[in-house]
């Protein structure tokens, strides 16, 4: 879908883009270079079959080339690991990331990867990469990836003309994993340009073991937990936990912010037992140190002596901290009954709730629930009803066996609050059937505000069509359809098929929008792997890029990385550490 530029960019300027790179920034990218590289190899082996015969080796070149491929593979995995980890720690003990030569290298990456006006995909999937292009107009997005996504390199354009790279590695996903030992996985992800880019990296060890670091081009800030845990006896367990941080607005590299606590777990008949002292809140001030102790377990023998209301033995949480107590039991009842109590110090509350349903003829079933709680607290009702459920469902299947299939059913649902002027209301409509599938949705809130929505799918011999409509007071009616025809073959195994997709409201606006084109697939065998190829393109009346679900189109591999920066940037200013959270459990 990208047309290449058709000259290389000159010495002169290749040399110029590269002396406008700070050392530190060079090093960064030389290893993350040298990481994708391990992977790109088996990509480009994999298609050396394709290269015109002038540029292939001979006999002898290719023996010595294979036996020399299969002593470096025996490399890959670690070296893989090896370079993504030296990546990390390069990045965080330099400058942040910036490129005074940033507008050559942009300049240099649209020129490859410039885009047509309409929407065109293509994927190129082999044994052990997946190349994946998507484009229209100034919004497109290049990947190398993994089949099973556990690592991905990519670049991507949007609105403002501005190029973005990145990467993604997760070991749990990837076929380069983690060599056994005390590192279980390691997650590393980075995206952006010259201005503005995030990157993280997380390394996981036995539970409680921990470390993160996340930066940008302003600051690096990180955590780390170490947890351990040992035998002293019989049922007892020795618990120790320490957490640093770095945060936002501190200087160097050195830890600002430190906490430690310990504990000690007891297993017993009883229960479980668990103690904990640590410091408090690093923040609030507090000096001296808090505690916690924690006793879980069951009420051993009750159920059975009361069998006829309760179904198992009641559960029971006792938590006393800095002294103040919490205690809560839960007993599981007898035909959709339970039990509960509550205890937060000298106030205590209770309830008692009800959910059922019952097949009143066959193919009818009706349902509902009811909760009702006692508080004892000072200012609150003393006993007051939760919103009550009640439900009918028809299985379809019963009452039109030549036309319904398992899984039909219509069906009510309806939730009153005491004191409300009318209930929230739902009713819910699945046809299944053998070429054809009817969803619909209608429902109505207890303020009388409304919204219905209806989506009809089928298929045969080939041919798919989906149409959905809905309408609400928000954004008023919206409607979009697809079809796709039956795959025709051309030749040589390939096959096409045409397709066309239709959107109107929302944010598409009232004037319709509509996409008629072809996709194709094909495969090959090169060298004894097998090559999917495939891919659609368009003409389209819009001009803005569209994701499968029809909504305006963002990368998604840009979202994922600066999403996981800012979750981990959240934690690491949070008030307490992993590590402490580990000892509470």
């Amino acid at each position: 879908p990208h047309r290449h530029a058709a000259t290389s960019s000159s010495p002169s300027k290749c040399s110029c883009i590269l002396s406008s790179f700070r050392r530190a920034d060079m090093c960064r990218i030389v290893v993350l270079l040298m990481a994708s590289a391990t992977v790109e190899n088996d990509f480009i082996c994999s298609f050396g079959s394709g290269l015109p015969a002038a540029s292939r080796f001979k006999p002898s070149q290719v023996s010595r080339r294979m036996a020399l491929g299969q002593q470096q593979s025996r490399r890959r995995h670690g070296v893989a690991v090896l370079c993504m980890t030296v990546a990390a720690l390069v990045t965080l003990f330099s400058r942040p990331l910036t490129f005074s030569g940033a507008e050559e290298l942009e300049s240099v990456a649209k020129s490859i990867t410039k885009p047509w006006d309409q929407p065109h995909q293509l994927r190129i999937a082999g044994s052990k990469l997946v190349v994946d292009s998507v484009s229209q107009g100034s919004h497109w997005q290049s990947t190398i990836s993994e089949p099973g996504g556990g690592s991905s390199i990519f670049s991507t354009g949007s609105d403002d003309d501005k190029v973005e790279f990145g990467l993604h590695y997760d070991s749990s996903k990837s076929s380069y994993n983690v060599p056994d030992g005390p590192l279980k996985k390691v997650a590393f992800s980075a995206a952006g340009d010259s201005e503005d880019f995030d990157w993280s990296l997380e390394l996981d060890g036995k539970p409680g073991q921990h470390f993160a670091v996340t930066g940008n081009g302003k600051d690096i800030v990180y955590d780390g937990t170490l947890a351990m845990e040992y035998p002293v006896r019989d049922g007892l367990t020795g618990l120790y936990a320490i957490d640093l941080k770095k945060r936002e607005g501190t200087e160097g590299f050195l830890p600002t912010w430190a906490s430690q606590g310990a504990g000690l777990r007891y297993a017993s008949k009883v229960g479980d037992l668990k103690l904990s002292l640590h410091q408090p809140k690093l923040d609030s001030g507090v000096e001296g140190l808090e505690y916690e102790a924690v006793l879980t377990g069951k009420l051993t023998g009750v159920g059975d002596k009361g069998k006829m209301v309760l179904s198992s033995d009641p559960q029971y949480i006792v938590r006393a901290a800095d002294g103040k107590y919490r205690a809560a039991l839960r007993a599981p009842g007898r035909k959709g009954l339970s039990f509960g109590i509550d205890m937060d110090g000298s106030s205590a509350s209770g309830y008692t709730a009800w959910e059922g349903n019952r097949e009143v003829v066959d193919g009818i079933q009706v349902s509902g629930d009811v909760k009702v709680v006692a508080n004892g607290k000072e200012g609150e009702q003393p006993v007051s009803v939760q919103p009550i459920g009640f439900g009918v469902q028809a299985d379809l299947a019963t009452f039109l066996p030549k036309v319904a299939q398992k899984g039909s059913k219509v069906a009510f649902r309806g939730r009153y609050k005491p004191g409300a002027e009318r209930p929230a209301v739902a009713v819910v409509t699945d046809l299944r059937a053998e070429k054809l599938r009817v969803q619909a949705l209608a429902n109505m809130d207890d303020r009388g505000k409304a919204s219905a929505g209806m989506q009809v799918s089928a298929s045969s011999d080939g041919f798919e069509g989906k149409y959905e409509v809905s309408m609400n007071e928000a954004q008023g009616l919206r409607q979009a359809a697809e079809f796709k025809l039956p795959a025709k073959e051309i030749a040589g195994g390939a096959s096409a098929r045409a397709t066309g997709r239709f959107f109107q409201g929302g944010v598409h606006g009232d004037k319709p929008r509509l996409q008629l084109g072809v996709q194709y697939e094909a495969s090959a065998s090169i060298q004894g792997r097998q090559v999917k190829i495939g891919g659609a393109s368009a003409l389209d009346s819009g001009r803005r890029l569209l994701d499968e679900m029809g909504r305006p189109w963002s990368s998604p591999s840009v979202k994922k990385a600066r999403n996981t920066a800012s979750v981990l940037r959240k934690r690491i200013q949070g008030e307490y550490g992993q590590g402490h959270q580990w000892l509470r459990k």
